[in-house]
This record gives structure tokens, sequence and C-alpha cells, in this order.
């Protein structure tokens, strides 16, 4: 690991979520936002495939093992908001 440039390393997380991709954080913003994934490939203009396809990267990337996980994490992290 290398330092930060605060001097500390990068946590496990963060190097996680350093590793997902603009689309998958816009997947995840939308899963936070209660979303299944075909309203999530209507909002994106993706196929349902796709969306799929995404959240098994973001899945793996964050090791998460399901969309509640992925949820909790995503509003732990910040890459979600909690719906008001």
């Amino acid at each position: 690991m290398t330092p930060t440039e605060g001097g500390k390393p990068p946590t496990t997380e963060g190097a996680n979520i350093a590793t997902l991709t603009p689309r998958e954080r816009q997947v995840i913003a939308l899963v936070g936002e209660g979303l299944r994934n075909k309203q999530i490939a209507r909002r994106l203009s993706l196929s349902e495939t796709t969306v799929r396809r995404h959240l098994a990267a973001i899945f793996r990337k964050l090791e998460v093992a399901e969309r509640l996980d992925l949820t909790l994490y995503a509003y732990r992290h910040g890459l979600a908001e909690i719906p008001s």
C-alpha cells in the first residue's frame, strides 16, 4: 500500500471505492434511492442486463453479498443519500 497525501495508508474500503467507475457510482446512487433494476435501466438508458452486470461488478469490488448490504454500505460511505 502506498501512503496517501496525509501520510496514512488508504483503507481497504477507500481503495475498493476508488475502483468504481462513474457509471457504477450512478447505479449505486439509484439503488440507494430504492430503484429496481428495470427503473435504473430506464433512468440511465441501459438494458436490465447491463444494470445486472454493473451490480455484479459493484458487489465484487465492494465485497458485499447482496443489494441490502450495498445500500447500507453506500449510505455509510457517502455513495448514496438516504431518501427523505
